[in-house]
């Protein structure tokens, strides 16, 4: 539908299956963070390639889509008296046998919905595509389709952070402002996709 403007996003879980959602509908669904990851069984997804469809400012570990959400999580980090998040390129872009937050983003828009777990998507869902050791992760993925990367971005962290997020509420809910804004967490991969007019957004958050 042109003209169409829709945002969507999905907080950290660790559900199983594949959850599509109508155009023009906000939706948002968060669980508790995840502990250890596990391998899965091989899928299409190829990691950190820099798919043909992706604008070349989205590729790569350190690309402007990159430093624009990352500017953007570590300027609510600073309003809240937290320090910054460091960018880990690895779980940006994944390795030879872990496909990363870009994995993560191509997989989603190749099944043409948001989620954090897809069956069909074995090694693209978390924590499997979880690049880097840790002890406590947590991810945020959305999709937002204005045909403008910048102004996606934008408008996916605006939605993130309008969620309720003081400590009462973080201390007994996870959502994506309480992922932004969790003190645990120190490192954060960004993966950035975008294709046909639409930005799909995975950030995995590490401690």
């Amino acid at each position: 539908m042109r003209g169409l403007t829709r945002h969507r996003v999905i907080g950290i879980a660790v559900v199983a299956g594949a959850v599509a959602w109508p155009l023009g509908v906000t939706h948002v669904a968060a669980a508790a963070a995840h502990g250890n990851a596990t391998s899965g069984t091989i899928i299409k997804v190829q990691p950190g390639n820099g798919a043909s469809t992706t604008p070349d400012a989205c590729t790569g570990a350190l690309n402007s889509c990159t430093k624009a959400t990352l500017k953007l999580i570590n300027e609510q980090r600073i309003q809240h008296g937290l320090p910054k998040l460091s960018l880990k390129p690895v779980q940006s872009v994944g390795t030879t046998s872990c496909v990363g937050s870009y994995g993560h983003s191509e997989a989603m828009a190749r099944s043409g919905a948001i989620w954090h777990v897809n069956p069909q998507f074995p090694r693209a869902s978390f924590p499997n595509s979880i690049c880097v050791r840790f002890m406590h992760a947590g991810e945020n993925v959305g999709e937002s389709a204005s045909g403008n990367v910048s102004d996606d971005l934008e408008a996916l962290s605006n939605l993130m952070m309008s969620e309720p997020h003081t400590r009462v509420d973080c201390a007994s809910t996870v959502n994506h402002a309480c992922n932004i804004l969790n003190p645990a967490f120190h490192h954060v991969g960004i993966g950035v996709y975008y294709t046909d007019g639409a930005t799909w957004l995975t950030e995995d958050f590490t401690n």
